[in-house]
């Protein structure tokens, strides 16, 4: 009886254990297949687009470097993230990109991710886990998207995976300041100006010619009065 009554308790906890197992897993065939081919996306933050939802620059309410997101996305999945500087991050709406994402400020050092993408409450798999990535975002330079950086974004300090962690906003202005002085373009000229430059390059060649018309002329013109005086 005490064999029976062991195995019937053992048998008891396999198919609990077995039942919470079933629990865990999503049997959505069109959810998994779109998890299998889900990827992480990155997304350069753009401060100057405008937040639908008060009218003004994102600038003035937030400020990230970059947005993590999904590709291809869906509106029945959550992503959740944590990272090597131990952050745990949430999934959230960005608006003026108009996008969920998770964003982050972090930009100057490289960061390791470990995100989880899980089934929302409307999904067919609610709250199931349905995929896990290994996410890295090597150093990104936030100072690629000053204004310095768009009129000149051959300048060494504007590269956009530069590790800038080490210099700081008065000296990247003050580096940029001698790269700009160094190589400072002229401004396009004018039509006239182009006119005019063409004809102090070339008057030399345009007015001797004519000289030498002039006098030879003149040099016949006069020997043409003479031959009349003599007559």
């Amino acid at each position: 009886m005490k064999k029976i009554f062991y195995l019937s308790i053992t048998f008891m906890i396999v198919l609990f254990s077995f039942n919470l197992n079933i629990d865990a897993l999503c049997y959505d065939d069109e959810l998994n297949d779109w998890a299998i081919g889900a990827e992480v996306e990155f997304v350069d933050f753009d401060r100057n687009l405008i937040n639908e939802q008060t009218g003004k620059p994102l600038e003035l309410t937030m400020e990230y470097a970059y947005i993590l997101t999904l590709k291809p996305s869906r509106d029945d999945v959550v992503m959740k993230a944590t990272n090597n500087y131990n952050q745990n991050l949430e999934w959230m709406y960005i608006p003026g990109h108009k996008i969920w994402g998770i964003p982050n400020y972090i930009a100057k050092k490289t960061i390791n991710y470990e995100i989880t993408i899980i089934g929302s409450e409307k999904s067919a798999c609610p709250g199931e886990v349905l995929k896990k990535i290994n996410y890295t975002v090597e150093p990104f330079n936030i100072y690629y998207k000053t204004e310095k950086c768009e009129y000149y974004p051959d300048a060494p300090l504007c590269e956009v995976y530069k590790d800038t962690s080490n210099i700081t906003e008065d000296e990247f202005d003050k580096q940029m300041d001698e790269y700009i002085e160094e190589h400072k373009t002229e401004p396009e000229p004018t039509f006239l100006k182009k006119v005019l430059k063409f004809f102090l390059d070339y008057v030399i060649y345009i007015l001797i010619p004519f000289i030498a018309i002039a006098v030879f002329y003149k040099i016949k013109i006069n020997n043409i009065k003479k031959e009349e005086r003599r007559k």
